[in-house]
């Protein structure tokens, strides 16, 4: 019921840096060249109760979102969280409608996908099955960003039927952010 994000960022500077709500939904920080976005809570009310149909929702929503400020998924979106309802059950909708949605952005096994969770979570309304949290960086740089493997101890997850980054490595020069998914343990051999 309760979900804590914690940004620490310790400046030698001493300068503050204000977090600024945009929305219910997304909160923004400025610093240097970069912005930060944290999306959550991101559902949809289109009356339909299918996974598939609200997972496509929940990322038109975020892809929206992200255009209105000049970026795009493909480039700036980071790490998705996505909470379903009877997992069990919704999943499978989950993973198709991601894997149809990414692919219409060229997010595919030859470019990339995006460092994610899928677990179990509920909605206060229960009407939603999918809802979802997402970290985004504006002022990044391909070069910026690496998509990580360990092909010796892991597959690659498209080779089982899902579209995410299993490690998405961000550089700002100063640090570098490392972003793990949520994964099954299927190694190399399957």
């Amino acid at each position: 019921k309760i979900a804590v994000w914690a940004y620490v960022i310790n400046d030698r500077n001493r300068e503050v840096y204000k977090a600024k709500p945009v929305s219910s939904s997304e909160l923004i920080l400025r610093r240097g060249d970069y912005e930060h976005i944290w999306s959550t809570q991101l559902v949809t009310d289109n009356g339909s109760t299918k996974s598939s149909d609200q997972t496509n929702a929940v990322f038109a929503r975020l892809n929206h979102n992200l255009k209105q400020k000049g970026y795009s998924l493909k480039d700036n979106c980071i790490r998705t969280w996505l909470f379903v309802r009877d997992i069990d059950l919704n999943y499978p909708g989950v993973v198709e409608a991601r894997k149809n949605f990414f692919e219409k952005f060229n997010m595919t096994k030859d470019t990339h996908f995006i460092a994610s969770t899928g677990i179990e979570g509920r909605h206060a309304h229960p009407g939603i099955n999918v809802l979802m949290d997402a970290y985004s960086v504006g002022g990044v740089s391909r070069d910026q960003i690496r998509f990580l493997e360990a092909r010796e101890y892991l597959n690659p997850t498209y080779e089982y039927g899902v579209t995410f980054e299993r490690g998405t490595s961000l550089d700002f020069g100063d640090r570098r952010h490392i972003y793990i998914s949520g994964t099954a343990s299927i190694d190399h051999r399957g």
